[in-house]
């Protein structure tokens, strides 16, 4: 996962405006657990802290609030 970087194509995907809640919620269940314990992976993550940040302010259905916690968790 680290070799291939694929946060950037990865981060483009939590915007669920564009591409649905179900794949925010996948993506963002995916860059919570190979974040974890990963430290290579947390220097790529800080170039996109904007887009991670805005999951904080996700408000609406279950779901959203999901997509939220799961920002939080990242």
């Amino acid at each position: 996962f680290n070799q291939s970087q694929l946060i950037s194509s990865l981060i483009r995907c939590l915007d669920y405006n564009i591409f649905g809640l179900d794949i925010g919620i996948s993506v963002a269940q995916c860059l919570l657990v190979v974040s974890e314990g990963n430290q290579k992976i947390w220097n790529p993550l800080t170039q996109h802290v904007p887009e991670i940040l805005s999951l904080l302010n996700v408000t609406g259905s279950n779901a959203h609030q999901y997509l939220r916690t799961l920002g939080a968790g990242i």
